[in-house]
């Protein structure tokens, strides 16, 4: 009888116990009051794929994501950019302020043989689900791009849009990840502005501790009368220095004639 008088009372405990840990409640952080270092999420980017990352920086702390260098071909134009950037700031514990800063761009082929800064874009995300538990995070990411590129580097119109990334954890192994976004581009040819949507899926393997890698699809159509859709396949490997300090490389091949050709890119990923 007082074993089990002791066992009903020991079950509640037991129970609790057992329970998974609630996350802690993080929405008193803010830019001015940051995330501890012990409630902070593993640092997740929006590179080295395509693919926008439905995770916001903790926050109160920075990030930065750069390509080192990158090289695309098409046909027989080539384009080269050496440290373009995303400096990211979080704002509150879902949102974060995104500033895109390609340093130097140069292209060369085709009568063209230019370079400098390329276009700067103003990004800002706000998680809307999973931040901080659960297998599935979904945010929202408008942005505006500001004409700062050399003439034929860029098309010296203020151009934005909207991007939608999903992401889905399946194990310890495997994520899944998409995006659709929607740009709002100027056309030179209708001197107007079209509408191009950018859909992407990609998956995600852990490979170690430290290595992982990626394979992504990538489809951009269009409603500009000139241009026709175009289909990438990429992939690449991540080396996590540290859990806030993260190096990659990979590459991406048009799958039709109107892709660009071949690209490649070599960056880093810091958080402080």
């Amino acid at each position: 009888m007082r074993v089990s008088i002791l066992f009903l009372s020991l079950f509640p405990v037991v129970c609790q116990a057992l329970e998974p840990a609630s996350p802690p409640d993080k929405s008193s952080y803010t830019l001015l009051n940051p995330t501890p270092r012990e409630f902070m999420r593993e640092m997740s980017t929006d590179r080295p794929d395509t693919t926008e990352s439905a995770y916001s920086v903790d926050a109160g702390h920075f990030q930065v994501e750069s390509t080192l260098f990158g090289f695309a071909k098409d046909g027989g134009v080539e384009g080269f950019t050496f440290a373009e950037s995303n400096f990211k700031l979080g704002l509150t514990n879902n949102t974060d302020l995104q500033l895109v800063v390609p340093f130097y761009e140069h292209v060369r082929g085709d009568g063209v043989d230019e370079g400098g800064i390329g276009d700067l874009q103003v990004r800002w995300k706000w998680n809307l689900l999973g931040n901080d538990q659960g297998d599935i995070a979904l945010a929202v990411m408008p942005f505006i791009k500001a004409p700062t590129a050399s003439h034929d580097l860029g098309n010296d119109k203020v151009e934005g849009g909207v991007i939608l990334p999903l992401a889905v954890t399946l194990n310890d192994t495997f994520s899944f990840g998409t995006m659709f976004e929607v740009d709002w581009v100027y056309d030179d040819v209708r001197d107007g502005y079209e509408v191009d949507f950018v859909n992407t899926i990609v998956l995600g393997i852990e490979l170690s501790e430290r290595w992982g890698s990626f394979v992504e699809f990538i489809s951009v159509a269009t409603t500009r009368a000139e241009a026709s859709w175009e289909g990438y396949a990429k992939a690449g490997v991540t080396f996590a220095v540290s859990d806030d300090f993260v190096l990659d490389a990979g590459a991406a091949v048009g799958v039709n004639d109107a892709a660009e050709d071949f690209g490649a890119f070599v960056g880093f990923s810091w958080r402080h």
